[in-house]
């Protein structure tokens, strides 16, 4: 579902993360993470401050992981 809405719901907010300096881009995936699980079965988000929450720590962890690919390359 990330693959085909996600891009473009993020190219379409484009404007608005760039104002905000990429801070509406936690919104965004609080939307989608919450979105996705609407659609699967067995994940389930109460609310949207822990979707946002969620949002937050995906977020680190993708950047963590990031840096540790790098640093092995």
């Amino acid at each position: 579902m990330d693959i085909t809405i996600g891009p473009v719901v993020r190219f379409i907010a484009f404007p608005i993360t760039f104002l905000t300096l990429g801070l509406f881009r936690l919104v965004l995936n609080a939307l989608l993470l919450k979105l996705a699980s609407m659609f699967t079965p067995g994940f389930r988000i109460d609310g949207f401050l822990n979707a946002l929450l969620g949002s937050l720590v995906l977020t680190i962890l993708e950047i963590v992981l990031r840096r540790v690919a790098w640093a092995t390359l």
